[in-house]
């Protein structure tokens, strides 16, 4: 009866690679997608929403600097200790060259010695041009209310820098040629997708994955970042793809990254990618900002 029972499980567990790998196949061939994989107003045309993203994250990281420059500081209070994003939200523009968010933050500064928390409403707009980066073009306050200092997650430059780094990787996927990452000489990018491995330098096992992703938009859903030792970290991020393979059939997947890097003069640079593609999930996932 024992043996029987094993027999049993291991048929099961033979069934289910089998329907995993019809699973794959699908997805490979392009046959298994969705049409609302990316939430409502994410279709921005050939420019990318994380190239804009990682704009308004080193645009905050800016703020928390003591060395910031910019025509727009006069909008905030001076001596800025933490930036903690309440909720952001991509706004429809009427003009295609135009990325405009509302951002709603919690501001905690000093004034007279003395930690003062304020809530703010602000909409940031982004200049789109196909000859760069997106430039902050405009900013558009509301007033704010005193609000207690926020706890818990030390929401100071690095915090934004972090989210800088990612947003850019995540729109040089995306094919935005303006955000090409610092990558080490000896970097390596393992790629495991359908039982099979690619491996090589960046550059190589980037020409190696466009067969299954060739060409599409990347949606970050979650990361978190583990701090090693000599300014070293762990970013482990889970995104969603959509787009065409090399074959211009519709692909989704959900990839899993695991990105080491070093934090060397303010640049981020990347030492080694692993990456592993999960089974899609069908229901959209909702938001855009980590």
């Amino acid at each position: 009866m024992q043996r029987s029972h094993s027999n049993d499980k291991a048929k099961g567990h033979i069934f289910m690679h089998k329907i995993k790998q019809f699973i794959w196949a699908l997805i490979l061939a392009g046959l298994f997608s969705t049409t609302n994989a990316l939430p409502v107003g994410l279709n921005t045309g050939s420019f990318s929403i994380n190239s804009s993203v990682a704009s308004l994250m080193d645009w905050y990281a800016q703020l928390l600097s003591k060395d910031s420059q910019s025509k727009f500081l006069d909008y905030y209070p001076k001596e800025i200790q933490q930036i903690k994003i309440i909720k952001i939200k991509l706004i429809d523009s009427k003009q295609e060259n135009r990325h405009k968010f509302n951002v709603e933050l919690l501001l905690t500064y000093k004034n007279a010695n003395k930690l003062i928390s304020k809530t703010v409403s602000e909409v940031l707009v982004f200049l789109l041009s196909p000859l760069g980066k997106p430039e902050l073009n405009k900013i558009i306050k509301d007033k704010g209310e005193f609000a207690t200092a926020a706890s818990g997650k030390n929401f100071n430059q690095l915090y934004y820098q972090k989210r800088q780094f990612v947003y850019a990787w995540l729109a040089w996927l995306d094919g935005d040629k303006y955000r090409l990452p610092t990558i080490e000489n000896k970097a390596t990018y393992v790629v495991n997708i359908a039982g099979k491995q690619i491996q090589g330098s960046v550059f190589s096992s980037l020409k190696k994955r466009s067969q299954y992703l060739y060409k599409g938009k990347n949606l970050l859903h979650s990361m978190d970042v583990k701090a090693l030792k000599n300014n070293k970290f762990i970013f482990n991020l889970v995104i969603q793809y959509k787009g065409v393979n090399a074959k211009n059939q519709k692909v989704i997947a959900k990839i899993k990254q695991t990105i080491h890097v070093k934090l060397k003069n303010n640049i981020w640079q990347i030492i080694r990618i692993q990456e592993k593609h999960l089974l899609p999930d069908i229901a959209p996932w909702i938001g855009f900002v980590c």
